[in-house]
Formats: structure tokens, sequence, C-alpha cells
């Protein structure tokens, strides 16, 4: 997010801890709804004009889901935060109720596409590489999905992670994070290991992102846009 703040000449205040996952069935390192609560009892003073909440990709790793199934995905108006629908509502709740955070000040992030890491491709249990990368594919638009249900619900902006510059990476999961077919592939530039967005993703990444909250990409008002190609800013943020 440093490269956001510096295209919207903003301090970044970073509470994020790597790995986390947005439910609390997960609890080293906290969970994203942790976070927030530690946040919100040690508040730094700042006054924040924008809060930006991205995670989702962690609740459905291998580590966390072995067995490629996504039992905590929860249903639209649970508060239960060991699900996904929950944890969110709670962590935008939080925002809104206790550090007074208006709605259109919360932006919400879904998760990007991703591939099988370099640690786990030659998993001797990953027998199926195409069925593997189609649940997870499935598994983490379910996840974004809800973020934007409930994101609708409260009021808050949403930005579908899967619809941006990584969308080329669908057909790139297989070795090219490890050994890649050309030195100029443009999904090894911007995502080398297939998970982590490159210096130059994240870059290319913010400039989507101040994009859509300038009001200069193809961003919906208060309304869906077709199929899973969704962004919503409820108000000009910039």
């Amino acid at each position: 997010m440093a490269q956001l703040g510096n295209l919207m000449g903003l301090t970044v205040h970073n509470h994020a801890v790597d790995g986390a996952t947005l439910t609390t069935n997960q609890t080293n390192p906290k969970s994203v709804v942790q976070q927030v609560n530690d946040y919100l009892l040690q508040p730094d003073g700042v006054t924040k004009p924008l809060y930006i909440i991205a995670g989702g990709t962690n609740d459905y790793i291998p580590d966390n889901d072995p067995n490629g199934s996504l039992g905590k995905l929860g249903s639209y108006g649970t508060n239960d935060p060991d699900t996904i629908y929950g944890a969110i509502s709670t962590i935008l709740s939080s925002l809104i109720n206790y550090a007074g955070a208006q709605p259109w000040q919360i932006l919400v992030i879904t998760p990007i596409p991703r591939g099988i890491h370099p640690a786990y491709r030659y998993d001797s249990q990953m027998t199926n590489v195409a069925d593997w990368l189609s649940t997870v594919d499935c598994n983490l638009t379910s996840i974004g999905f809800a973020m934007y249900e409930v994101c609708c619900q409260l009021l808050c902006n949403v930005i579908n992670g899967y619809h941006t510059i990584f969308d080329a990476l669908s057909d790139g999961n297989v070795n090219f994070a490890s050994n890649p077919s050309s030195p100029g592939d443009v999904r090894w530039m911007v995502m080398p290991d297939n998970v982590h967005p490159s210096e130059l993703g994240a870059t290319l990444y913010a400039h989507y992102i101040y994009k859509q909250l300038s009001g200069g990409g193809r961003v919906a008002r208060a309304e869906l846009i077709s199929g899973d190609d969704y962004n919503i800013i409820y108000k000009k943020v910039l």
C-alpha cells in the first residue's frame, strides 16, 4: 500500500500482519479481525481519510485449507468472525461504530488471483494441478463476492482484485514462476512467485486503485457492474 499512499500524497499507517487470514480461525499470525480490535484499543491518534482492508487470499491456501474446500464462507447476514461473511462484517462494523469512520472512508479490496507457489508446486498430494487451480479460483472468487455483498450492505467501497492488472495470470500458473519461459513474460514480472506482486506489480496495482478512487476508472456508483467485475465507489475519495 506504500505505492498507493505515495500516489495519494498520504502517509500510510500499516497495521497489517503478513500471512493473516480475515477470519478468526487462525490466531498466529493474528487475524485481520484481531488486528482491527487491537487498533481500536490503541489508536495512533492520527485522523484517517481512508481505511483500506485487503485480504482473503490467506483464508484459502494449502496450509489453511488442505482439503481443498472452503467450509468457513458462512452466509449473508452472519456475524460469526470464524466465517468470511462474519469476519468482514465485524471488521467494517467495528471501524464504523468504534473508530468513527464513515462508510465511504473504507475501501475493501478483494483477493487477487493466485497460482501455485513454488513451495507447493511439487507437493506429492498435488496430483491434478488443473483441478486444484480451478478450486482455488472458485473459492477466492466466492470470498471476494462475500466481501462485496457485505460492503454493499454497509455502503463501503469495494474493488474487485480479480479484475485488475493480474487478469492475465490465469493461464500462467505452472512453471513460469521458478523457470520463466521468457525473461520478458509480463506475468513473471508482476508476480514472480505466483502469489505475491513484485515491486512493479504493486506499483501498477496501486495506479489501478488510484484511478478507481479518483473517479477515472470504470466505476459503478452504488450499483453492480454485470458479472463479477464489480467496483463500487460510493463517494469520490480524492
